[in-house]
């Protein structure tokens, strides 16, 4: 083979190569999500984060795959990501929109409340018609009770928080059939209403935030696919000055 054949062939494999890691990162992976900057709406030392669970993706070419989206502070839009930006040594009130369904907790320490305001959550069930009283809990057993979809846990923190499911198997069977859960026909749809708060940390940096129920059905120990893909269920929280 002639020397320019030779560096062609090269050019051209290095080229598939290229195209292939593109593809893992891109198709796979998925490009990183936005970010949703709350930064600006910091007030007196405390900022609301709004986010939202659902059963499906229906905005993306991965509908089946459940996922979290976070609200844009400033166009009040659910958005696609599990970024979001706040400020340093500030209270970070959060409300998390639960319409997923329940599923057991592989380990029985992710029901513990941790890391919150009091190691406490403020729980309120909507069946469809009627939104619940507030409680306050500390503890899940999702094995004796329908009672956890997701988890929010940063562990750099060590703050987890069990995110309430619909308690029947009525409501279970009657979620969110889109996403996000906003048009007035998903909005009724049964959901529960998880409110929390914690503190930043006083230096900047970035702590990554996940769902420890492995949620991924059809792969592997339900750890693939959502569970493993940024902008479904694992996030980044940036702490900025």
């Amino acid at each position: 083979m002639s020397l320019p054949a030779r560096v062609a062939t090269l050019v051209v494999a290095f080229l598939a190569v290229v195209a292939g890691v593109l593809w893992v990162v891109f198709d796979i992976i998925g490009a990183q999500p936005q970010t949703e900057n709350y930064m600006p709406y910091a007030q007196g030392g405390q900022v609301n984060v709004t986010m939202m669970t659902a059963a499906q993706t229906t905005v993306t070419n991965k509908p089946d795959w459940v996922t979290y989206f976070i609200q844009n502070p400033s166009t009040k839009q659910f958005d696609h990501t599990t970024y979001f930006a706040v400020p340093a040594n500030t209270t970070v009130n959060v409300t998390i929109l639960g319409y997923d369904g329940c599923t057991p907790l592989r380990n029985p320490l992710w029901g513990k409340v941790a890391g919150t305001t009091g190691n406490v959550e403020n729980v309120q069930y909507y069946n469809g018609k009627t939104l619940s009283a507030s409680q306050a809990l500390t503890t899940f057993n999702s094995w004796a009770n329908c009672a956890v979809q997701h988890t929010f846990a940063i562990p750099g923190l060590g703050l987890n928080v069990p995110i309430a499911s619909p308690t029947t198997v009525a409501e279970n069977n009657n979620l969110c059939g889109t996403s996000p859960c906003v048009a007035p026909a998903d909005a009724g749809s049964p959901h529960t209403v998880v409110k929390f708060s914690f503190k930043t940390p006083g230096t900047p940096g970035s702590y990554r935030w996940q769902c420890f129920v492995p949620c991924g059905l059809g792969y592997v120990d339900g750890n693939g696919g959502p569970m493993s893909t940024p902008g479904y269920m694992a996030g980044e929280m940036e702490v900025q000055a």
